[in-house]
This record gives structure tokens, C-alpha cells and sequence, in this order.
């Protein structure tokens, strides 16, 4: 079954979605903002070019491989926007309309998430190769990303790199995802700003996730492995128990509540298991009973270089049923905005 797409913007990246269904998204150097989606994205802040975002600029492979631009924005509690780029966190200044670099990350090219919770602070955790198994670290922001400390640190040889950071609403807490190997793969959780970590689940492939969707009583965990069939799984967060719900033909990077529907996407990261040629999305109104809603073929370029393919779901929690994602790499949707109606979508399946 095809589901209609309602709206698809050439150039525009969906950075974050706010609860009214407001819209920051990016178009190379400039944020720009839109009411809902439809209406007109307009300009409202930009950085100043360094020499590798002016070759990136020469085409949308060199945007690819140099891995410019905006990758995904957190609005802050005093009304300018927090943004992550290629190796820094940048801040934008709506009342200046200037985007400047507050902090360049030590190690890496950048942070797969960031997480603000309701009263504003902030936190990343590192993503980089780890080749030697080092410590990895975990930072904390306490006034609006203008200054970052350590808020949090894994041992060596514990953790390969974290994956993400995610509030939860339900718990009054923070969601941790490291990975790669069995022993690294590890879902944590703190409710007092990472003063103590407890871990949830931990041991297997089953718990190697980049992206976690809380629910009421107990968490949608999607995997991300090349090592093994992936699944959207069901973790009760009071055992650690995880139970199978829906198989995946790929690794799982994104997911997003929206209005009160779920939406995971899987990337192409081929494997010995993971042979699917497509990225794809899918949409549940209950966390169990679960629906294709789009795929899309990776375009002929290498993934070394140039990305893998992917519809990339931005963060944020729309409450209304508008579906965004922004296509990466992909034969006909690359570099494009994308979005649906999951009620219109769903009343067809009934």
C-alpha cells in the first residue's frame, strides 16, 4: 500500500519539531523556521562559512562527504536555538540572526542526539571510532549550551560510544544507549542528572539501539546491528525484559512520537544479515501492531563516503499527526523534506 505524500520540499532539512507543529529546519548555512510545515520555511539566522563549508557548497556530493550543514537543532529554554554541525555545537541567535560556535566537540565529528529536559538542561554523549577502547564522556550543559562540562564518564573498556540520550516524560528521567559489542551494548537510566546510572538491560544485540521511544508503561526499543536480524522490541523498564514485536529488514537509527502515533526508520547498512537495498519507515498507534509507511532505494554513490541511505526522522514530539522525515542519500528523495498524514494514513489500514 502506498500512503499519499502530502508535502516534499527539495533542499529543506527538518531539524526539530515542536509540539505545535512548528518546524526548524536548515537549507546548507541558514536556519530557518516554519508555522507548520506548509507554510513559507522563513530565514532567520546563518553562520559564517569556514573554507570546508565553502567546498562543501560546490555540490551536494561534497556537502555528503564533508557531512556539512545542520544535523539536528534542540530549541532552548531562553528563545535561541541549539544546533549540531560537523565536529561543534552551535548556537543561534534569532535576535541577531547569527549562528556562532559555542563548543567544538574533543573527539569525533559529532553527537548522534542531544537531549534537553523540561527545565532546559542539556546532554550529549561522545560518538567516535574508540579503536583502543578509551573512556568515553557524557556532557552537560546548565545555562543554554554556552558552556559544557563532564557530567559523566564510562570506564575503559566498558563502552565502545554512546549512541543517544533520551528524556523520558514517564519516568522523570534520561534514557542511555551505548554500544557496539555485546559486553558495550548497554540501555541505562538516570533520574538524578547522571549523579547515579543504572543499568536497565544490557549483554546482547538485543539491547544495541541508537533510538528509544518512551511509552507509558515501558519503552519501544528499535535495534541497530549489522551483526544480527534487527526488531522494534518491547522493554519493561522495572525487569529489564525485552520482548520481539516486530521484525526490521535494517538497522533502526530514528524514531519519533507523533500525535499519538510511533515512527521508526531504518537506514541501508548492508551486512552478511542485513541485505535490504532500502530505507524505510513505519508507523504504529500502539507500539505493537506496526505498518510500512515508506521506502525509498540508496542512490549509487559509496556509503563510506557519501552516507548511508536513510530517512532521517528529526526529534521533537509533534502533537499533532503531521510525519516529517528528510531523505539522505537515496535515488529519489535525496536532500529532500518529506511528509505525511498518519491519521489519513492509518484510516486507510482500517
Amino acid at each position: 500500500m502506498a500512503f499519499k505524500i502530502i508535502l516534499k520540499i527539495p533542499g529543506i532539512k527538518p531539524l526539530y519539531i515542536n509540539p505545535d507543529g512548528s518546524i526548524w529546519a536548515s537549507q546548507r548555512e541558514h536556519l530557518l523556521f516554519s508555522e507548520d510545515g506548509i507554510k513559507p520555511f522563513i530565514k532567520v539566522a546563518s553562520y559564517p562559512l569556514n573554507l570546508l563549508d565553502v567546498m562543501a557548497k560546490m555540490s551536494r556530493l561534497a556537502e555528503r562527504l564533508f557531512r556539512s550543514g545542520f544535523h539536528h537543532a534542540v530549541p532552548l529554554l531562553d528563545g535561541n536555538v541549539l544546533t549540531v554541525s560537523h565536529r561543534r555545537i552551535l548556537k543561534a541567535d534569532l535576535n541577531k540572526g547569527t549562528i556562532h560556535t559555542i563548543f567544538p566537540f574533543p573527539r569525533g565529528s559529532r553527537p548522534l542526539s542531544t537531549c534537553r529536559t523540561p527545565d532546559g538542561k542539556l546532554f550529549f554523549g561522545e560518538y567516535f571510532g574508540n579503536k583502543d577502547r578509551e573512556s568515553v564522556n557524557i556532557y552537560g550543559s546548565f545555562d543554554n549550551g554556552d558552556s559544557w562540562e563532564i557530567v559523566y564518564t564510562f570506564p575503559p573498556k566498558t563502552v565502545r560510544h554512546i549512541h543517544g540520550i533520551y528524556h523520558d516524560p514517564f519516568r522523570s528521567g534520561c534514557w542511555i544507549l551505548t554500544g557496539d559489542s555485546n559486553s558495550e551494548s548497554k540501555i541505562l537510566f538516570t533520574e538524578d542528572y547522571f549523579r547515579n546510572v543504572e543499568v536497565v538491560a544490557h549483554g546482547s544485540q538485543n539491547v544495541r539501539a541508537v533510538s528509544v521511544i518512551p511509552m507509558q508503561d515501558g519503552l519501544l526499543v528499535p535495534t541497530d546491528t549489522p551483526m544480527e536480524n534487527n526488531y522494534i522490541q518491547w522493554l519493561d523498564p522495572k525487569t529489564g525484559g525485552i520482548e520481539k514485536v516486530f521484525p526490521l529488514p535494517g538497522s533502526a537509527f530514528y524514531s519519533a512520537s507523533v500525535g499519538e502515533y510511533k515512527v521508526i526508520s531504518t537506514v541501508v547498512e548492508p551486512s552478511k544479515v542485513n541485505r535490504c537495498e532500502h530505507a524505510m519507515v513505519f508507523f504504529s498507534k500502539d507500539g505493537f501492531r506496526w505498518k510500512e509507511l515508506y521506502r525509498q532505494k540508496k542512490d549509487i554513490w559509496s556509503m563510506r563516503y557519501f552516507q548511508y541511505g536513510a530517512l532521517v526522522l528529526p526529534p521533537g514530539k509533534n502533537s499533532k499527526p503531521y510525519a516529517y522525515a528528510y531523505g539522505q542519500a537515496l535515488e529519489k528523495d535525496d536532500n529532500t523534506l518529506l511528509c505525511w498524514n498518519l491519521e489519513e494514513c492509518w484510516q486507510e489500514i482500517d
